[in-house]
């Protein structure tokens, strides 16, 4: 972990001393949830580390995340349909 910013991701290698994100960080940085340096931070460890590139794989194809993505999609599709409704032609 670095020091200087909490929750900051180790960007080198895996060793003994590596902080790993946590599934909730993963999906929070999948769905663009993070604050931006840790954001930065976590995609330089996902980088260079094997198992956290694997742990990404396996969430991102489980398929409660895609069911909570596709409700919100279908959301923002309907937003768009009742917005496009409204405007003047």
């Amino acid at each position: 972990m670095n020091p200087i910013r909490p929750n900051a991701f180790d960007p080198k290698p895996q060793t003994a001393a590596t902080h790993h994100p946590d599934d909730d960080q993963i999906l929070a940085h999948l769905s663009e949830d993070l604050p931006e340096q840790q954001s930065v931070d976590l995609q330089k460890h996902l980088d260079l580390c094997e198992p956290c590139q694997q742990r990404i794989t396996d969430l991102a194809a489980d398929t409660r995340w895609w069911k909570s993505a596709s409700e919100g999609l279908g959301t923002l599709e309907s937003r768009a349909r009742t917005a496009k409704a409204w405007t003047p032609a």
